[in-house]
């Protein structure tokens, strides 16, 4: 069964971080404490892959970690920067992928000076009893229209931009095929916690988890590192990020 193996996570001491970290170093922290607690061996990783929303280096990060850790040099690196949406996409598609290889997860932002810098980092593979398991995605891209503006060059240009629709609609539409009453905790960004609210059932006893303080692209999967010891087996949980439309996707605690 291919489920979320083990999860652990990194908070810089210093609000916002210090001044020797940035996202690879701490993203490295996180990687190292997931180690160190679980007996997994280095040599059984195949992919690394990092994601960030703040990380702005040409530096391949996924590399710095891999030369960090002495990771073996078959282990394959990615870097993913695509947006809010990225790092629940990222998650999504390797969780529900057919491929049995063993993935290192590393996700890290600064967000300063918020004080919501962190890292997470998780291990995915196979195993007969996963800490978490997927159990339903589903994911809306908001429709883009047309912008004229003058140009530098006298001419009008058409850019594409897409449209930004009223939240609450976009994760009611989002969350249509999925048993809303069901879950038993939704993590989303800081400033969603309130309009997370409009489109729970209002007999719902789904408990709304959220840094408040958090800026809109806080890291999801650190909200999950840092609260899934309160789940037990058989919950689900719902994590959600929104940018241009919305990604959601729903997890069930196991047994592990």
């Amino acid at each position: 069964m291919k489920g979320i193996l083990a999860i652990d996570h990194y908070r810089p001491d210093t609000p916002g971080g210090a001044a020797d970290e940035d996202e690879v170093t701490m993203g490295a922290e996180a990687c190292s404490r997931l180690f160190y607690r679980d007996t997994f061996k280095r040599t059984s990783i195949d992919k690394l892959v990092f994601t960030s929303f703040t990380y702005r280096s040409f530096a391949v990060a996924s590399t710095r970690i891999k030369e960090h850790l002495s990771l073996p040099d078959t282990v394959l690196c990615r870097d993913v920067f695509l947006g809010t949406r990225s790092t629940l996409a990222t998650l999504s598609g390797i969780l529900l992928s057919p491929s049995k290889s063993t993935t290192v997860i590393v996700s890290a932002d600064m967000n300063c000076p918020s004080g919501a810098a962190g890292a997470c980092a998780m291990v995915i593979g196979e195993t007969d009893s996963p800490l978490f398991t997927a159990i339903g995605h589903t994911s809306i891209t908001s429709q883009t229209v047309p912008l004229y503006k003058y140009g530098s060059d006298g001419r009008w240009m058409a850019q594409r931009r897409a449209v930004r629709h009223d939240m609450p609609r976009i994760f009611s539409e989002a969350l249509k095929t999925l048993p809303t009453d069901q879950f038993k905790a939704l993590l989303v960004p800081g400033s969603a916690s309130r309009i997370s609210k409009s489109f729970l059932q209002p007999n719902s006893s789904t408990t709304i988890i959220a840094d408040p303080t958090a800026p809109p692209n806080s890291d999801i999967l650190l909200s999950l590192a840092e609260h899934h010891h309160s789940f037990s087996t058989g919950d689900q949980i719902a994590l959600a990020s929104y940018g241009d439309g919305c990604e959601v996707l729903v997890l069930e605690r196991g047994a592990s």
